[in-house]
């Protein structure tokens, strides 16, 4: 049981933000992250998204596929350019699988998650990416 808490520490001091333009799925998100122990961000716009992470660091970013004038696949496409080191998962309806998969092969999403997500799927893949980032930051020698 210890072993797992100190697991849970090394993302004490780590962000993940959320793009979702429903502030319902926004909602639904930050309570399911709400007993995990890295900050939480939202965002309801990929505009909004990056300006927030210009301004602060985040480890991991969730988007929605299909929203209004960028979509998540534009928006993890610009993430991958401008924050490499930030792991990418998105989240798609069943109707946005093809154009989702696109995204997916041009290497710019990690996870691919449908909606609606396992609770348990969901949290399992995002403590994977951020251990991904956790490994990533120890390879790192300055």
């Amino acid at each position: 049981m210890l072993k797992k808490e100190c697991e849970l520490d090394l993302y004490s001091d780590m962000t993940i933000l959320c793009v979702d333009d429903e502030a319902c799925i926004l909602r639904s998100l930050q309570r399911l992250f709400y007993r995990q122990t890295y900050r939480v961000l939202v965002a309801q716009s990929a505009e909004q998204a990056l300006l927030i992470m210009q301004k602060q660091p985040v480890s991991l970013i969730i988007s929605d596929m299909r929203m209004p004038k960028m979509d998540g696949a534009q928006l993890l496409q610009q993430v991958s350019q401008l924050h490499p080191k930030i792991y990418r998962i998105m989240l798609s309806g069943y109707a946005d699988f093809e154009s989702t998969v696109g995204s997916l092969n041009l290497d710019k999403t990690h996870k691919f998650i449908n909606k609606p997500w396992n609770n348990n799927e969901l949290i399992g893949v995002v403590n994977e990416g951020l251990a991904q980032v956790v490994l990533k930051k120890g390879n790192v020698h300055h």
